[in-house]
């Protein structure tokens, strides 16, 4: 019992450290915060945090353990309690939470990341085999000037005419992570300086489009988006 009650507090440190982040926001009426609690069902730690604030922590816990959302998550219905390692998450939320507050004034100083560095499994102690080094290849002596690289690209594509001619495109396709599993299909659209992109989930399909003055996104209804989140999509119109 002592054992295991000392690897569910490793596991509770490196899993979950990062919220301490988001310790202390409050909401008021004057800066009209949506909390988390308030907008999503079934919140029973993260209640405060503000809502648009809770994809970005869910993918930073993500990719600090290497796994998805179903790792925690029905993603037919996030709501739902159905697997185990959802209520071990909140309470090693607490719990590091804890940590942060008696030992470290509130600072985010242990996140999931810190023992877990992108492996479900966090590692006791470090890696001390040795590693080989990778020879870099030789660069050849002489290098193509960049216009002949360019002149060789438009050749590939039928001829510098053809390719002044397109004023349209449109690619459609997955990504296939290095486990072997594939994300949700994706459409991008781009002309004449305007660029959309549409994303189909299971659930549902998502649009987040820049149409030359206003950027905007939507799925079953519009979604609200961050003043940075405009410029990522405006940015993406300019590939």
């Amino acid at each position: 019992m002592k054992r295991y009650i000392k690897l569910a507090v490793i596991a509770a440190v490196a899993l979950f450290g990062g919220v301490i982040t988001f310790n202390g926001w409050t909401t008021s009426a004057q800066t009209q915060v949506v909390t988390a609690g308030a907008k999503y069902k079934n919140i029973k730690v993260l209640n405060d945090m503000p809502a648009d604030q809770l994809g970005r922590v869910m993918n930073l816990w993500a990719a600090s353990l290497g796994v998805d959302c179903d790792f925690c998550h029905v993603t037919t219905d996030f709501s739902k309690d159905d697997k185990r390692a959802k209520g071990t998450a909140r309470e090693m939320v607490k719990m590091v939470q804890a940590i942060n507050k008696d030992n470290f004034n509130s600072r985010p100083r242990i996140t999931c990341n810190s023992c877990h560095n992108g492996h479900m499994e966090p590692s006791p102690v470090p890696n001390l085999n040795p590693v080989a080094e990778t020879p870099r290849p030789e660069q050849p002596k002489d290098k193509p000037a960049v216009d002949q690289i360019l002149d060789k690209y438009y050749v590939a594509l039928g001829g510098k005419d053809k390719v002044n001619k397109v004023t349209s495109r449109v690619v459609t396709a997955t990504r296939t992570e290095k486990d072997g599993k594939e994300t949700e299909q994706e459409t991008v659209y781009y002309a004449d300086g305007k660029y959309a992109m549409k994303t189909v989930y299971p659930q549902t399909t998502v649009t987040e489009a820049w149409d030359g003055s206003t950027a905007w996104k939507a799925g079953k209804q519009p979604i609200p988006i961050r003043v940075d989140e405009q410029e990522q999509i405006k940015r993406e119109a300019a590939v």
